[in-house]
């Protein structure tokens, strides 16, 4: 069975990562495709309006979503009043289909300036001359709709614009939603924007009817490792042990949600939730870094957007460098002891700088059975361990 989406839903784009389906991506824009111009904002009748002259000014159409049936006879005399220079023809899915297909062919043949409809424009659609959308309460709305939606302007090679109008006091999983879909404004990124879906909503059960899993409880990263190890042992492929080091180090470290609040809008609950996932996915990004140009790059991003970091923090991030180099070291342990931290290796000899290691400035002991090194305590704080421990893995090979 051959599957074609451009936006895969949570369930079928989960059942690829974890190998149960093979899934081959189309990155390839049409030629000349640019990319939608992302607008969020709440809502406001001058930005309605200008929005509206400005796609008319350059002789295009625009699509005015209002997802209310019940108010949208309202909401057409409204924008009548608001931009009297445009002609607005109105749509929804309660009307007969040979009315709706008279409202639709007008719009196309430039009988109206402005479509004002219901979702129901979400899918197959293409009008080239509309370049402008806009969508009221953006936030009730789900990603792949608010991705569907955006995809009806912007096909050809005319710069587009899509407004995304939202009140002022929305949920968390709302302001998530709405902060996907403008980051994730680049062309292809139907894939990208599938998988933040994922997160938000969860995976599925994938034999059963909900939309949610136990991706909360475990992470999604862990809960997409556990499925696909089963997977590969149904299908009796072996699996490989990833390499793996073990710290035991008598240091506060952990990334402390104050350091990640904004202390102007403390009391906002979306925002605090906000605060909690950027949290949570920063502990993600640190266990997932392979390299230190990537632990450094997300330190730097850290301060730029936080501040200065706090010393557990601080000692976290450390601690994620200190895996990294050990890992590349073949380091099997490193274990606090009463006077003293032993590092074990996972290879016979030991390869080291001697005349170079004598030059420490802390005490260091090297030993060939266990292949190890100790480092004295003395004359260093907790929050220094690490950082000593880096520089002192730095002379052996």
């Amino acid at each position: 069975m051959l599957s074609l989406s451009a936006t895969p839903i949570p369930r079928t784009l989960y059942m690829s990562l974890v190998g149960l389906r093979d899934m081959s991506s189309i990155m390839t824009p049409p030629i000349g495709r640019k990319p939608i111009q992302t607008v969020l904002t709440p809502f406001d009748p001058i930005t309605v309006r200008d929005a509206i002259l400005h796609e008319l000014e350059r002789g295009g159409k625009v699509f005015y979503i209002h997802d209310r049936v019940a108010s949208i006879g309202s909401r057409s005399i409204y924008l009548r009043n608001l931009v009297p220079e445009a002609r607005v023809g109105v749509v929804h899915g309660q009307m007969h289909e040979d009315e709706i297909e008279e409202i639709m062919q007008g719009f196309e043949q430039d009988a109206f300036d402005v479509l004002l409809s219901t979702t129901i424009v979400e899918t197959g659609l293409d009008i080239p001359e509309a370049n402008t959308i806009l969508i009221e309460r953006a936030d009730r709305l789900g990603l792949a709709q608010l991705y569907q939606l955006r995809g009806r302007v912007g096909r050809r090679n005319v710069e587009a614009y899509a407004y995304l109008f939202y009140p002022q006091r929305i949920t968390g999983n709302a302001s998530r939603r709405l902060w996907a879909i403008s980051d994730l404004s680049e062309l292809g990124s139907g894939h990208k924007l599938a998988e933040k879906d994922m997160e938000i909503r969860g995976v599925g059960n994938i034999l059963g009817q909900e939309q949610h899993g136990h991706v909360s409880a475990v992470s999604l990263e862990v809960y997409t490792e556990l499925l696909a190890e089963a997977v590969a042992k149904l299908k009796g492929e072996t699996l490989k042990t990833a390499a793996q080091v073990s710290i035991d180090l008598p240091v506060s470290a952990r990334l402390i949600p104050e350091y990640f609040e904004n202390k102007e809008n403390a009391d906002d609950v979306s925002r605090l939730e906000q605060s909690e996932t950027e949290r949570i996915e920063t502990y993600g990004k640190l266990s997932e870094a392979t390299g230190l140009p990537a632990i450094s790059r997300l330190e730097r991003d850290l301060r730029k957007k936080y501040g200065v970091p706090p010393l557990e923090v601080q000692n976290f991030i450390d601690l994620a460098k200190l895996r990294t180099i050990a890992l590349n070291k073949r380091v099997l342990s490193v274990k606090d002891g009463l006077t003293d931290i032993e590092v074990v290796f996972a290879y016979k000899q030991l390869d080291y700088d001697a005349p170079g290691l004598r030059k420490f400035p802390y005490k260091s002991t090297v030993q060939q059975f266990p292949p190890s090194v100790r480092l004295e305590k003395k004359g260093l704080k907790a929050e220094e361990y690490a950082r000593a421990l880096m520089d002192l893995l730095s002379y052996f090979g």
